[in-house]
């Protein structure tokens, strides 16, 4: 440190100087120790290192003069030059170097910036993956549970699919059960009433017989014996009442009964006539009838919807029936009609099953001979020549 405060010294690590060249600084503001920085009064500063120690030379001592070894008159210190200041290179060095220094610390703070910025960067790109990671986790439980809610939601609706078609299955079940019930009561009720009209047609037909037989016995008397017919007594003229005469004697009637009694004819070779037959799928109704309604009632055959030998009664006809011919009903049914029935209509086997009164055969009146009365006892014995041939069919039947 010189007098004037200025600094005296070999510099280094400056741009305008060089290395350990010696150089004197201006005054310095404030004092100076060493391994600290001062500051000239022109602005420019420096890093003060070890300080000199030594005592002989002082300032010249620096620049290489040394002391003499003889002790010898101390001339006059020659004049010091000092520096008025710093040059301008010095002065352009200096702001070289402190822009750089500037430029420097510029740089490092752009560097931190732009590190803090990179670790901003960084942490905000962590943040955003882990929000899409917690993002993409929230969505895959609420995909998950949507994907089981669903899936309970079809395994329910199956479910309930199942019991539907199961419920239904038994009611289908159910109802075919009790179509086959009805089925089965009805056709033990049309068999039970199928053979309560056999047996009710049976017994007309007895009481039919019966009452053929007492009109028999009341026209013609009553039939001989076993007895009697073993030993038959030689043909005489039987007393009767006369059926064709118009008045006179019994022996008058019994000789026109005679003549008119026509020898028996050679029978003749019965020729086969072809049988009409039913065309296929139509049903064929036998023992048939015609009633006040235009209708037809019968014992079926042949037919899908009843069984065979079951009385029926048709709807109305469109024409006029006959046997072995096709009729159709005001409802398009046909029918095959076989042989007519040879009973009454208002009564025997049609009367009883089909709701008729039971034929009644009728007795005829004592035959009175006189002219008035021979119409009456034509039609008498036309009713009792009706009567026999039923009866006779009646037999052939049985």
């Amino acid at each position: 440190l010189n007098p004037d405060k200025s600094i005296s010294g070999f510099i280094s690590g400056s741009t305008a100087f060089k290395e350990s060249e010696p150089v004197t600084t201006s005054a310095i503001v404030g004092d100076a120790a060493a391994n600290t920085v001062v500051k000239t009064k022109s602005g420019s500063q420096y890093f003060l290192g070890e300080e000199d120690t030594s005592t002989g030379g002082g300032l010249f001592g620096l620049f290489g003069s040394a002391p003499s070894s003889a002790p010898k008159p101390s001339p006059a210190p020659p004049a010091v030059r000092t520096p008025k200041g710093p040059s301008p290179a010095e002065i352009a060095a200096e702001r070289r170097q402190q822009a750089a220094q500037a430029a420097a610390a510029a740089a490092e703070e752009r560097k931190q910036a732009q590190a803090a910025a990179a670790a901003e960067r960084v942490k905000a790109a962590e943040e955003r993956r882990q929000a899409q990671l917690e993002a993409k986790r929230i969505a895959d439980e609420k995909r998950k549970a949507a994907a089981e809610e669903a899936a309970a939601k079809r395994e329910l609706e199956a479910r309930q699919r199942r019991e539907a078609q199961e419920e239904k299955q038994r009611q289908l079940e159910a109802q075919r059960a009790e179509r086959e019930a009805r089925e089965e009561e009805r056709e033990k009720n049309a068999a039970a009433r199928a053979k309560e009209d056999f047996a009710r047609y049976q017994m007309m037909v007895e009481n039919d017989k019966k009452k053929l037989a007492e009109d028999k016995a009341k026209l013609f008397g009553k039939p001989k014996t076993p007895q009697t017919e073993e030993a038959p007594a030689p043909s005489q003229p039987r007393p009767t009442f006369s059926l064709f005469g118009i008045g006179g004697s019994s022996s008058d009637t019994e000789e026109k009964a005679v003549e008119s009694t026509p020898a028996p004819a050679k029978p003749t070779p019965a020729v086969k006539a072809k049988v009409p037959v039913a065309p296929r799928g139509v049903a064929t109704i036998e023992k048939w009838a015609l009633n006040s309604d235009n209708t037809i009632s019968g014992f079926i055959s042949g037919s899908a919807d009843f069984k065979d030998g079951a009385p029926v009664t048709t709807s109305p006809l469109t024409g006029k029936p006959s046997s072995n011919t096709l009729v159709q009903t005001k409802s398009r049914s046909r029918y095959f009609l076989g042989e007519e029935s040879k009973e009454p209509e208002s009564g025997g086997l049609f009367g009883g099953l089909f709701g008729g009164q039971q034929a009644t055969v009728s007795t005829p009146a004592p035959v009175e001979k006189t002219k008035n009365d021979a119409q009456a006892a034509r039609k008498q014995a036309q009713a009792a020549a009706a009567a026999a041939k039923k009866a006779k069919q009646e037999e052939a039947r049985q």
